[in-house]
């Protein structure tokens, strides 16, 4: 160990390695260069770790002298000391090369195996049950959707993938194989692949290895896919169901004829059809008696064909049993025995007598839709772009001047014929519209047709692949050459009127037919100070006055959905001083032959100054008006003032005069004389008020009132008053309330001042009903006296409340009122107290 050298080797070593000993005892690099380059690192690597612990046991390749590689299988055990220290290495070498030889041959068997079986779909298990372990080929998982690695190599991972429907007969059947090879384990069952769903799987294996005591040691076997033919299996069933039951479920009169044409069977449905009740009475009828005239002979025909082997359809018109008329499609077709000879013949016939109704109606309506595009001189086209073949119409060759038998066209034809000015741009608008993938081509362009120079206008749908290629454009052409001089005409027209409306003093402007501006003179925008681009579309609105816009906008619309003529006034923005000015704005619209509109023409007049007259002259009749009716007024009120101050200076007379009268007939005592002395008296002071209140009303009127104004206690002024109205307050029991405190004295005339609080309390006691009560009180505001006067008579209604102050107004006037008076005290009250500079209110 110590010296590192190989001490001994045995004959059958020399023989393997094919060394002379002598050169192993040397040293051991003969040894280590016989190994083969790939295994030499790894193996020293391998005794240098495992050696010591008697682990080393490994497998490797050498080289022979001649060349030849063999396989060798080392063993190697450390020797020890009684100190338990490594003094030797011992080791066996056996030449491995048959088995590692099989073994490769083995692999490459069942590497052709597995290539067979995937070839043809199979998928390989291999279950080893002493272990329990179990192995899936690479197909065998494909099959059920999972990667290598991603299922567990045991017994139970199949087991759980068997379907629950068919797990018990399974587990039946291999514990049965297992138990006995003469029970086959070969048959079809459901598993459940990886995403859940179910597949079909027919299943191949056996146990391939036993005990000497015969207890099942290895089974493998075969997985293929069946999923389709159990599906088409199933298909099949339904499908013979299907066909079992179709006779009878089909609305189509299907029959079976014998080889001599006699009715043998009728389904259901064909019952209803040729509205037959009782079949038996005409089982065994010649078929071909149903027809007459030449479609009897197309019957006869089809049924020669038929027992020849051959299909054939025809339509025909044939009346049911009942006298019905129908049309019918009628397919004729043998039925075969075993050995391929015509044994039957079956007959399926279905009503189109609908569709032959709509085929009909289908042909008048071409023919009718064919006079249309020649009434609208249009043709029709369809291009087959990827094999670049046009299906052209006869109108469209008329219009393109082809022959009228013509069929198809390409594209290059088509484009020979267009004027040569507009063919560039024409081809490129067809290009740009498939390059873009647009869904709709048009396009106007001229023609050069025998009968001159023609305009058309060309509309079309194109269609397209997956890939986003045009394959199909599907449209129409047609003559618009009228049109187009028209449109002509109407352009030369508008040159004609826009040089007239920038001749003419007036705002002038078109618009299109939805109400857009597509003109305006010089002369607007010069007035606006917009330029032409900022007022076109509706750009205008921004010169007219903003209380006016919403209006104008509104009312301009209802004109162009109304398609009626439009006129409004409102102000427009000078820009010349910034100004608003009136403008009467007028728009008529110009119409085609359908009444439709094409184009709006308007102006828009100044009439600011003649706007200004109207206002004024409105302004003067208003204020005439106003001036009328406030003489009306003032007359009504005369006459209602000279009714009350008849009645009220009449009235004190009455008891004057007689009282008066029957003093000077009649003798009264003393008490007597001295009640009339007093009637008369007080009269005679009611009158000389009334007087007076004329008097002062006169002065005021004639702006002869004056006032004394000297320094006034009014806590005294306000006493003297009371005392001149309390008699009047005592006989109607009402309680004067004064609230008079100390505030000083003012500037006024005591006399006017008495006036207005007599008048004030007088009023308040009038109005004011028996047992009432009138409040007088007296305050300092500011550096201003307040004086309230409330009372608690009915108040006074609110609509007369603004007028109570006024002269000769008096809320009741009639003749035949409560309260006497003329209505002149409250006026003369506030006249007194503005003369003061004071302020009165109700």
């Amino acid at each position: 160990m110590s010296e590192n050298r190989v001490s001994y080797v045995s004959p059958a070593y020399k023989k393997l390695w094919g060394l002379n000993p002598q050169d192993l005892y040397q040293g051991q690099q003969a040894w280590i260069e016989r190994i083969h380059p790939e295994d030499r690192e790894s193996t020293d690597r391998a005794f240098q770790e495992k050696a010591a612990a008697g682990k080393f046991d490994e497998e490797y390749r050498i080289i022979l002298l001649d060349g030849s590689i063999r396989w060798v299988h080392d063993r190697c055990f450390p020797l020890r000391d009684e100190a338990g220290e490594i003094y030797r290495f011992a080791g066996i070498a056996e030449d491995i090369s048959d088995r590692k030889q099989a073994e490769q041959a083995l692999r490459k068997s069942e590497e052709r195996l597995q290539m067979a079986l995937e070839g043809s779909g199979g998928g390989l298990w291999d279950w080893n049950i002493i272990t329990n372990e179990d192995y899936f080929s690479s197909r065998w998982l494909e099959m059920l959707g999972y990667e290598k690695g991603e299922l567990p190599n045991d017994f139970s991972s199949w087991e759980r993938l068997i379907h629950p429907d068919d797990k018990v007969w399974v587990m039946e059947r291999l514990n049965a194989h297992l138990q006995d090879d003469s029970v086959s384990y070969k048959f079809e069952y459901q598993m459940l692949t990886k995403s859940g769903e179910c597949k079909w799987i027919a299943n191949h294996g056996k146990v391939v290895s036993r005990d000497q005591q015969g207890n099942p040691l290895r089974m493998a076997g075969i997985h293929h896919d069946v999923t389709d033919r159990k599906q088409a299996e199933l298909a099949l069933r339904k499908s013979e169901e299907f066909k079992n039951r179709i006779l009878e479920s089909s609305s189509d009169c299907i029959k079976v004829l014998s080889l001599d044409g006699r009715l043998l069977y009728m389904n259901t449905g064909g019952l209803c059809l040729m509205e037959i009740d009782d079949l038996n009475s005409y089982l065994n009828t010649e078929w071909v008696c149903f027809w007459e005239g030449s479609y009897r002979q197309q019957a006869e025909e089809a049924i020669a064909a038929a027992k020849t082997g051959e299909i054939s359809i025809f339509r025909g018109y044939c009346l049911t049993v009942k006298g019905t008329p129908k049309w019918w499609e009628v397919v004729v077709s043998p039925i075969l025995d075993a050995f391929g000879q015509v044994e039957r013949i079956l007959l399926i016939s279905r009503d189109i007598t609908e569709r032959k109704k709509t085929e009909l109606l289908l042909q008048e309506s071409e023919a009718r839709l064919k006079l249309a595009y020649k009434a609208t001189r249009s043709g029709v086209w369809d291009w087959d772009i990827t094999h670049n073949i046009a299906h052209v119409s006869e109108e469209y060759c008329n219009l393109l001047g082809f022959d009228p038998t013509t069929q198809e066209i390409s594209f290059e034809e088509w484009l020979s014929r267009l004027h040569p000015d507009d063919r560039t741009f024409a081809s490129e608008v067809v290009s740009r519209t498939i390059e873009e993938q647009q869904e709709y081509y048009e396009t106007d362009y001229r023609i050069l047709h025998p009968n001159g120079i023609r305009w058309l206008a060309a509309r079309a749908k194109v269609f397209y692949d997956a890939a986003g290629n045009g394959v199909r454009m599907l449209g129409n052409v047609q003559d618009i050459t009228d049109r187009k001089q028209v449109e002509e005409e109407l352009r030369q027209s508008e040159e004609r009127y826009r040089y007239l409306a920038e001749a003419i003093p007036q705002l002038v402007w078109t618009c299109n037919a939805s109400g857009s501006c597509d003109y305006a003179n010089q002369r607007l925008c010069d007035y606006t100070g917009l330029t032409f681009e900022q007022i076109l579309g509706h750009g205008w609105i921004s010169a007219v006055h903003p209380e006016d816009r919403q209006t104008a906008q509104s009312m301009w619309n209802n004109a162009v959905d109304c398609g009626s003529s439009y006129r409004h006034e409102y102000r427009f923005k000078r820009a010349a001083d910034s100004s608003y000015r009136w403008h009467l704005v007028l728009g008529l619209p110009l119409k085609d032959q359908q009444g439709q509109v094409v184009k709006w023409f308007g102006t828009c007049t100044d009439i600011h100054d003649q706007k200004e007259l109207e206002v004024e002259r409105n302004r003067l009749l208003a204020q005439e008006q106003a001036a009328r009716a406030e003489a009306e007024r003032a007359n009504r009120i005369k006459d209602e003032f000279l009714a009350v101050l008849s009645h009220e200076l009449r009235s004190p007379l009455n008891p004057i005069l007689g009282w008066t009268k029957l003093l000077q007939t009649r003798k009264f005592n003393e008490t007597k004389t001295a009640e009339a002395l007093a009637t008369i008296e007080r009269n005679a002071k009611l009158q000389t008020q009334l007087i007076d209140d004329l008097l002062d009303v006169a002065k005021i009127l004639r702006g002869k009132l004056s006032i004394q104004a000297t320094p006034v206690n009014l806590a005294s002024v306000i006493e003297s008053a009371i005392d001149t109205v309390t008699t009047a307050a005592v006989a109607k029991s009402i309680l004067l309330h004064p609230v008079l405190p100390n505030i000083g004295q003012v500037s006024g005339d005591s006399n006017r001042l008495q006036q207005i609080i007599w008048n004030l309390l007088s009023n308040a006691i009038k109005f004011t009903p028996n047992g009432g009560r009138v409040e007088i009180r007296l305050e300092r505001v500011d550096q201003q006296t307040q004086i309230i006067v409330s009372d608690t008579g009915k108040g006074i209604n609110h609509e007369f409340l603004p007028y109570i102050f006024e002269s000769f107004r008096q809320e009741d006037v009639s003749v035949t009122r409560k309260y006497g008076g003329l209505g002149l005290g409250l006026a003369i009250v506030r006249q007194l107290v503005e003369a003061h500079g004071g302020t009165i209110r109700g």
